[in-house]
């Protein structure tokens, strides 16, 4: 699979605040975020071939850290013209995939574009930092092997969380995100 080069955003960087509507039609806005220590923001599509084992991956991280870290996810290719990436589509990955966390539109990439999207998936940990500021904590990949999760390695993501959760700092090396491609411009 061919990527583009990852955006390196340092550490600290603050999150840039939107307000996007669900697959449920549901509005989301920052506000809803105040009592979590944590935020992870992931930008990912249900038509991205790697879906089918990233789905699951984020539904089990869910699972694991929702009482400290709000999760999204958001599709910067949703688009009603375009049917692998409609909103009856993204609902469809919704309860396919059991996810209990917003599934968000962003069908001008207005979103993508604030946060430097290159690929999808693109995952983005943050912490909070009060007065609804949200510091930079990671930026990269899921693991180390999307084509073949029984010889994961390195759970990037995963390790990021924990050290999230248990007040570690972040690491300053962090693997790059790489996938499908995204041209937010």
């Amino acid at each position: 699979m061919s990527t583009t080069a990852p955006t390196n955003l340092p550490l600290g960087w603050i999150a840039p605040e939107f307000a996007l509507t669900d697959a449920l039609n549901r509005h989301f806005s920052w506000d809803k975020l105040g009592s979590f220590p944590g935020l992870l923001i992931i930008f990912m599509n249900q038509a991205n071939p790697m879906a089918k084992y990233v789905w699951p991956a984020l539904t089990s991280l869910y699972e694991d850290f929702k009482h400290q870290v709000a999760f999204m996810a958001i599709n910067p290719l949703a688009d009603d013209r375009n049917r692998p990436e409609s909103q009856s589509a993204m609902l469809q990955a919704v309860q396919e995939y059991q996810l209990d966390f917003p599934y968000l539109l962003d069908p001008n990439q207005q979103v993508a574009h604030s946060y430097q999207v290159n690929n999808l998936p693109d995952f983005y940990l943050f912490k909070n930092e009060g007065n609804r500021h949200f510091s930079l904590q990671y930026h990269g990949r899921l693991n180390d092997n999307y084509d073949h999760p029984e010889l994961v390695s390195d759970e990037s993501l995963k390790n990021a969380l924990l050290r999230q959760t248990s007040s570690l700092t972040p690491l300053m090396y962090q693997q790059p995100a790489w996938g499908q491609p995204i041209f937010t411009s």
